[in-house]
Parts: C-alpha cells; structure tokens; sequence
C-alpha cells in the first residue's frame, strides 16, 4: 500500500531575525509544495528525483547525504519516538520546480510530508502539536540553529503569529501577496550567524531593533485580521528599514542587497502599499502587497527589474 502526504512551503511577512531571539513573527504558508509517497520495504530508501539521487541508508548512519538528510533524519526521529515496524521506501517531489531554491522552505515542508506519510502509514496518530514538535526536532538535529517557524506553516498552514515554538493561527481571509525572485539563492544559515555575531557584539542596539520589529508584527497581525492591506504595506516597509539597520560585515544594506532593494523599489514605484525581503535576506524572494487594481502592475514591474515572479497562492492549508 502507498501512502501519500504533501506539506506547503512558507513565506515569512513579518518579523525575521527577530525571531531568532524570542521576539514574534508573521508567517504564512505558500502553495509551492513538497509531495511525498511512501510505502513499506524491505530497506530504507529516499528517491529524490528532483535531487537527482537515490540513497539506500539505515537509521543508525552517523550522517546523511546533504540532498536526503531531511527525508533521512525526519524517518530516523519518527522511529525514536515510535519505532517503526518496517523499512520505508520514500520518494519526493517538489510541485515548484524551482522551489528548493527560491526560499520557500523545502527543507521543513519535505520534512512535514515525511513526518505526516509516516504516521498515516503506520495509523499512529499525531496532533498538529505533536507532528510540529517532531518536525522542529528534526530541522534542528540537520541544521543545529533554527526558529521553527518554517516547520510551523508547513505543519499548520494557513497564517500564523508565531513564538518560538508557540504557533498562533490568524484570520488572513483575502492575504494576496506579489512573490519576486531574486535570482540569487540566499544562504540562510550563514546570514543567520553573521548576525548572530553582530548582536553579541552589540547586544543593547540589536535587542531595540528586535523589540522595534515585534512591535510591527504585533500591528501587522491587526491589520491582517481587518483586511487593512494599505496598514500592512505599510509596517512591512518599516520592518524592511529595520532589516537595512542590521550592521552585517559584508553586507552594505544589512541583510538586504541591492537586488533586494531594486525589486521592493520597483514595485513601490508601480504602486504597492508595501515590500520588503522574505526571509533570511541578501538573496531569496521579497514579497508586495498591492491595490487589487495594481497587482498586474506591480507583478511587470518587479520581472523589468530583474526579478521572477513566483505564481504561488498563500496562506493555504498545512500538512496533509
């Protein structure tokens, strides 16, 4: 017997990095997903297609190919916690084709699918809460440094406001948000860390920008909840001005990019309430929120600048 699952992708709206360090952000989930079929075997297998790699592992491999080591670690936990009955042989796919590399968090939603397969397979059931706690478990075990908040739109879709750990659904009714490639991958990890050494640096002007942006994201959930999209541009382009702040070494816009500020420019111009960068910064996508009557606009004028419009609808269901 197969058993399929699929998991979306995620778009951070307000409040990255300052999440890192306690403070709460908004995110919602991206139709940009990752599906998984799994079916009992007798050895441990990953197809990745995508990936281009086929991976026979066991569960006590010190570590895993980079392409797998989600798929693989995700399976290695579950049995942890419920022991498996059987090998599994897992094939992925991403329904985006460039989706594992725009920022649009493969890594929690291939985990997520894999997670939701395995439970569904083998009829042990697990509360959204259970499945999230797994999931966040596992991306931390492969990446040593993360919020969760990817594996908490993967895990529960829709949009939340989101704590460490403490996912908060929001009513988003009618969210429609502009995605724009920048064409450069950004590598979050490393950004992650560069500012990282800056706030031990600089701890007391850091956590006032951190406290700045909460106080954003606090804001912006209002407005969400209210439709008030001109509100939400708005604090988005104030969040985007704390991000410029953020005195990386390297980076002479913070952890924006000329790129970056290209694009959010261009579709300010074209008449956007508000954009700024989605994620982790340097590369990866930004995000607008438009007129309904501007959107066409704003969509040409980010792909003139030089950026990819992604087709993807937002604030969709979780795991499933």
């Amino acid at each position: 017997m197969e058993t399929m699952s699929r998991a979306p992708g995620k778009l951070m709206l307000l409040g990255e990095h300052a999440v890192v360090y306690g403070r709460k952000c908004i995110v919602t989930a991206v139709d940009a997903p990752v599906t998984v079929s799994l079916r009992s075997h007798e050895k441990f297998v990953i197809n990745a297609p995508d990936l281009k790699i086929s991976h026979e592992f066991t569960l006590s491999d010190p570590e895993y190919p980079k392409e797998v080591s989600f798929a693989a670690t995700a399976v290695k936990m579950f049995n942890a916690k419920f022991a498996l009955p059987s090998p599994v042989s897992i094939t992925t796919k991403s329904l985006l084709s460039s989706e594992r590399k725009v920022g649009l968090g493969s890594s929690a939603s291939v985990t997520a699918a894999v997670m939701k397969a395995l439970s569904n397979h083998f009829s042990i059931k697990l509360e959204k809460k259970e499945l999230f706690d797994l999931c966040y478990k596992t991306i931390l075990e492969v990446q040593k440094v993360g919020s969760g908040f990817d594996a908490a739109a993967a895990v529960f879709g829709g949009t939340l406001m989101y704590k460490k750990g403490q996912p908060m659904p929001i009513k988003s009714e009618g969210l429609d948000l502009t995605i724009g490639y920048t064409g450069m991958p950004a590598h979050t990890t490393e950004i992650v860390r560069k500012v990282a050494a800056q706030v031990d640096e600089q701890p007391g002007y850091y956590e006032n920008i951190f406290d700045e942006i909460e106080k954003l994201v606090i804001m912006a959930t209002k407005a969400i909840e209210e439709k008030d999209w001109a509100s939400l541009g708005s604090l988005m382009n104030e969040n985007q001005e704390f991000l410029r702040e953020m005195q990386v070494p390297s980076e002479e816009l913070g952890v924006s990019s000329e790129i970056i500020e290209k694009l959010i420019n261009s579709a300010l111009d074209a008449g956007a309430y508000g954009a700024k960068l989605s994620g982790a910064g340097v590369g990866d996508c930004i995000i607008a929120i438009s007129p309904i009557e501007r959107k066409n606009e704003v969509e040409e004028a980010i792909a003139r600048a030089g950026g990819t419009i992604i087709d993807a609808k937002v604030n969709v269901p979780g795991a499933e």
